[in-house]
C-alpha cells in the first residue's frame, strides 16, 4: 500500500508537471502569436514611418538645392563641418561675405552682410539724386549763363560790326595819312641830302679849323707853362694882398690881436701866416714867413684874438705885420683843387680827411681833387679856383710792374698832369702841399719825433742854448740830441 502510494504521487507529480508544462507551453504560445502580431503591427508602422521619412529627406533634398541655386553657389558638400572649405557651399558664401562685405566686419552673416550692402545702395542712390538735382541745377545755371553769354555775343557782334566800319574809315584816313608823309619824307630826305653834303663841308672845316686850334693850344700851353716857370723862378712875384695886420702882441700869452672880426666873416680856427711890415709880397716861399697864429676868438667886428702857434726868435712877431691865408677872404668863399697825396704830419699815412676838416673850417671849399687811388672828382679848374695844390707822388717805378700800386701811382701822375693843363689855360697858380700848408699858417698839432733813431737829422732851428752869454739872435742849430734818461733801456730777461 504503502508501494502504491508512492507510485501514484510520482504520477500525480509527473501529471501536475506535464499539466505544467503544457501550460507554459500553451502561454508561451499564445503570447509568441501575440508579440507577433504586435511586432507586425510595428513593422507596418516603421514601413509607413520609412515611407514619411524618405518623403521628407526627398522634400529637404529638394529644398537644399533650391537653397544652393537661390546662394548662388551649387556644390554637392554643404560644409557643415568645414565652413573654410571654397569647396563647399558655406565656404563658398564665407569667401562672398569676405570679399563683399570686408568694409561691415567681415565676420556678419549673409543676411547683415545683404542689409548693409542695400544700405550702402540707398546712400548711394541717395547720393546719386543729390548730384542729379545739383547736376540739375548747374544745368539751368548753364542756361542761364548761356543766354546771357548770347546776348553778350549779340552785342559784341554788333559792335564789332561798327568798329570794324569805323577801323575801315580809320584805315582809309592813315593811308591818306601814310601817303602824305611819304611826300613829305622824300621832300625831306631830299633836304637832308643836301644837309648832309652842307654838313661834310662844314665838318672838314671844322676839322681843320679843330686841327689848327690844337695845334694853337699846344703851342700856347707850352708859351705859358715856360712863362709861368720863368715868372716863378725869376721874379718870384706874388698876386695876393695881405688879408690884414697885427695889432697888439702879449709875448708871455702867446697872443696877437687882428685888425678882422665879425664884419670880416672871420671864423674862429682859421690861421694865417704873418710876414713882416716891411715885405715886398705874401706866398712867395717859405723864407718870408716869420710865424703862424690860429684864430681863437672874434671880439668884435674889426677886431680878433690869436694864439702864436709858430714864431721864429730870430724874427718876432711885432704890431704892424701883416698876416696872410689863401684859405680865406672877406664875404668870399675860395676854392681849391688837389692832386698827389696828402700826409701832412710826415708819418707816411694820408691826412686827407684832416684836410677836408682844414678847408671846411676856414669857409674854403675843394672843387677838384684826386684821391689816394688816382680817382677825380669836380668839374675841373676854372678862374674861380685860388690853387692848384700838389702833393707827394711817388715814382712808380720804386713798385713791381703791373703791381697795384703801381698802376695807382701812374693813375694819379695822368691826373696830375690833366689838372696841370688845365690849371695852365685857366692861369691858376700851381704850388706844392707844403707851401700851401705854410701859407695859411698851419701848424701839425702831432710832432713825429723819435730821440733814439740815429738815422734822421732832428735839427732843431732858433731853439738851441746860446753857447756864450752875449751871444746874438743869428741861426742857432741843435741836433736834437736829448738825455740819457730818454735812451731806452734794455729789455728785461
Amino acid at each position: 500500500m504503502a508501494n502504491s502510494s508512492g507510485s501514484m504521487g510520482a504520477v500525480h507529480y509527473w501529471l501536475m508537471f506535464f499539466g505544467l508544462t503544457t501550460l507554459v507551453l500553451s502561454f508561451t504560445t499564445y503570447m509568441g502569436f501575440k508579440d507577433q502580431a504586435e511586432l507586425k503591427a510595428q513593422a507596418q508602422t516603421a514601413a509607413d514611418g520609412q515611407k514619411e521619412t524618405d518623403r521628407l529627406f526627398k522634400n529637404a533634398l529638394g529644398d537644399v538645392e533650391e537653397l544652393k541655386r537661390k546662394i548662388g553657389h551649387v556644390m554637392d558638400k554643404v560644409g557643415v563641418g568645414t565652413p573654410n572649405d571654397p569647396n563647399t557651399v558655406l565656404g563658398a558664401m564665407t569667401d562672398d561675405i569676405t570679399k563683399y562685405g570686408k568694409e561691415f566686419g567681415g565676420n556678419n552673416s549673409f543676411k547683415d552682410t545683404i542689409i548693409a550692402l542695400r544700405q550702402q545702395v540707398d546712400d548711394l542712390t541717395g547720393q546719386r539724386e543729390q548730384l542729379q538735382a545739383d547736376v540739375q541745377s548747374s544745368k539751368q545755371q548753364i542756361q542761364a549763363l548761356q543766354k546771357q553769354y548770347n546776348n553778350q555775343v549779340v552785342e559784341a557782334q554788333k559792335d564789332a560790326t561798327s568798329a570794324k566800319a569805323d577801323l575801315q574809315t580809320r584805315i582809309r584816313d592813315f593811308e591818306d595819312l601814310i601817303s602824305r608823309k611819304n611826300e613829305e619824307i622824300a621832300e625831306n630826305r631830299t633836304k637832308l641830302n643836301e644837309a648832309v653834303l652842307a654838313n661834310a663841308q662844314l665838318q672838314e672845316t671844322f676839322d681843320r679849323f679843330k686841327t689848327r686850334s690844337e695845334q694853337n693850344e699846344k703851342k700856347y700851353l707850352a708859351i705859358n707853362t715856360q712863362l709861368n716857370e720863368e715868372l716863378d723862378q725869376l721874379r718870384e712875384t706874388s698876386f695876393d694882398k695881405p688879408d690884414g695886420l697885427i695889432r697888439t702882441v702879449d709875448n708871455a700869452a702867446r697872443i696877437v690881436t687882428i685888425n678882422l672880426g665879425k664884419s670880416d666873416y672871420l671864423i674862429p680856427q682859421t690861421t694865417f701866416s704873418i710876414y713882416d711890415k716891411r715885405n715886398t709880397g705874401v706866398g712867395r716861399g717859405a723864407a718870408d714867413i716869420k710865424g703862424k697864429v690860429e684864430v681863437t676868438r672874434i671880439l668884435g667886428d674889426h677886431m680878433a684874438e690869436a694864439r702864436i702857434t709858430e714864431e721864429k726868435l730870430s724874427r718876432p712877431i711885432a704890431p704892424g705885420d701883416i698876416v696872410f691865408s689863401p684859405l680865406w677872404e672877406p664875404g668870399r668863399k675860395l676854392k681849391f683843387s688837389f692832386v698827389g697825396l696828402i700826409d701832412i704830419d710826415g708819418d707816411g699815412k694820408s691826412d686827407r680827411k684832416l684836410l677836408h676838416d682844414i678847408i671846411k673850417a676856414s669857409g674854403a671849399e675843394i672843387d677838384n681833387e684826386v684821391d689816394d687811388e688816382g680817382n677825380r672828382t669836380g668839374d675841373g679848374i676854372s678862374v674861380n679856383t685860388k690853387y692848384l695844390v700838389i702833393g707827394d707822388i711817388p715814382d712808380p717805378t720804386n713798385f713791381p710792374p703791373g703791381s697795384a700800386d703801381a698802376a695807382r701811382v701812374t693813375k694819379i701822375i695822368g691826373q696830375r698832369s690833366a689838372l696841370s693843363n688845365e690849371a695852365v689855360l685857366q692861369g691858376v697858380r700851381k704850388i706844392n702841399l707844403g707851401d700851401f700848408l705854410n701859407y695859411i699858417g698851419y701848424e701839425p698839432k702831432r710832432r713825429i719825433f723819435d730821440p733814439h733813431d740815429p738815422t734822421a737829422p732832428y735839427t732843431i732851428k732858433d731853439g738851441a742854448r746860446s753857447l756864450n752869454t752875449n751871444e746874438g739872435s743869428s741861426e742857432r742849430f741843435n741836433t736834437g740830441k736829448v738825455s740819457d734818461f730818454y735812451k731806452a733801456k734794455p729789455a728785461d730777461k
